[in-house]
């Protein structure tokens, strides 16, 4: 009896798969070609980061808050290059500490090749490159805003840096506003993580990442522990004209 309901549920869910909307052609292309053009890797020569963070204990006690702001250039190499500009844990002042660390890190990332060229944005599914690697679909709209399409994804096969999630999505400027999403493969360790991401920030280009919030629990069984973390983004130096037509 277990074994048919378990069938009849399989069965409801393919059904339902099937009978998904996709989204036109035409919606995936224009929202590539936002996402080619507001991609900081490839337009933002500059951007400042404000970022408080909170790391709590399994049960979600506070134990730290971290407040910074940091100013991402990219270098004349291609390299970003980090100013941090104010720090600050528990309340009292990190600057220094922080300033440290950012060069320790520099040195580190330059040495091993590891850090990519460009200032790196944060991952979503919409880019002419990814697409090809998510599923996508029309979801029930918004009752609090009818207007905007609501369109989920999920990745054909899991993968790093692959997430599944939903995004509202302007029709008339085809660029996402918002979108949340989860890791379709979590690295060792981390046992929880997504991100929630608004693109509000007005540009010649067309909307960019105004703020990113993430929040996640990983550790060693022994010394596991909860985060939560928002970046908000501003100032943005832009490196190139804008393509005619693109939707601010």
């Amino acid at each position: 009896m277990i074994g048919m309901a378990r069938a009849l549920w399989l069965c409801s869910l393919l059904s339902a798969a099937a009978l998904a909307a996709e989204p036109s052609p035409e919606l995936m292309k224009r929202l590539a070609d936002w996402a080619d053009r507001t991609d900081p890797s490839a337009v933002a020569t500059a951007v400042t980061l404000g970022t408080v963070s909170h790391e709590r204990g399994t049960d979600g006690s506070l134990r730290h808050t971290d407040e910074s702001v940091m100013r991402m250039t990219q270098g004349p190499d291609g390299r970003p290059i980090s100013e941090v500009i104010s720090a600050r844990r528990d309340g009292k002042d990190a600057t220094e500490e922080a300033r440290k660390q950012a060069e320790a890190r520099a040195k580190s990332q330059k040495a091993s090749e590891k850090e990519g060229r460009g200032l790196r944005g944060a991952p979503t599914p919409f880019t002419s490159a990814d697409q090809p690697k998510y599923v996508f679909e029309l979801l029930p709209p918004f009752p609090d805003d009818p207007a905007m399409l609501h369109l989920g994804f999920r990745p054909r096969q899991p993968g790093k840096r692959l997430f599944a999630g939903d995004a509202k999505v302007d029709p008339e400027k085809g660029a996402a506003v918002w979108m949340q999403q989860r890791s379709s493969e979590l690295p060792p360790f981390v046992d929880e993580f997504s991100m929630e991401l608004d693109f509000r920030a007005p540009s010649a280009h067309g909307p960019l990442l105004s703020a990113m919030r993430m929040k996640g629990m990983g550790g060693l069984p022994l010394f596991k522990k909860r985060f939560d973390v928002e970046i908000r983004f501003s100032d943005y130096q832009l490196a190139s004209a804008p393509p005619e037509g693109a939707a601010r």
